[in-house]
């Protein structure tokens, strides 16, 4: 009676496969997600994003904003016709920005910072940002 000691050899071996293939049927630890709109992207001190729009007509969706320290602007080039870009003197500033580009500053330090568009500056594209 062979076989006996060998069916009972072949079902302890197929106990031990489907054990080990339990573990790898377990869900997926989640992935983290993308930052929200509110929070800082990565690499920032951590602050609130604010939206800041270039819009058709040579103009910013707000000319006025009021940050924290550690927030950011996210500016987008909302023109579907004209580039633009978005500068900050003493912080940073963008590179050209055509339709859909999207560029990130963080403010770290309290104070008040005048931004333009410097292709159309002299058409009113500038504004203030306060950071307390």
């Amino acid at each position: 009676m062979r076989t006996l000691p060998l069916a009972v050899a072949l079902v302890l071996a197929g106990a031990v496969t489907a054990c080990s293939s339990s573990s790898n049927d377990a869900a997926p630890s989640p992935s983290p997600s993308s930052a929200s709109p509110t929070t800082a992207p990565s690499g920032t001190a951590g602050g609130t994003v604010h939206d800041l729009k270039a819009l058709p007509g040579n103009r910013w969706s707000v000319g006025t904003l009021t940050l924290a320290v550690g927030d950011s602007v996210k500016v987008t080039d909302a023109d579907p016709d004209v580039p633009h870009n978005f500068v900050v003197s003493g912080v940073g500033q963008s590179k050209t920005m055509n339709s859909g580009d999207v560029f990130t500053l963080t403010f770290d330090k309290a104070g008040t910072y005048d931004f333009v568009c410097t292709f159309h500056q002299s058409q009113g594209m500038e504004g203030t940002i306060t950071v307390r």
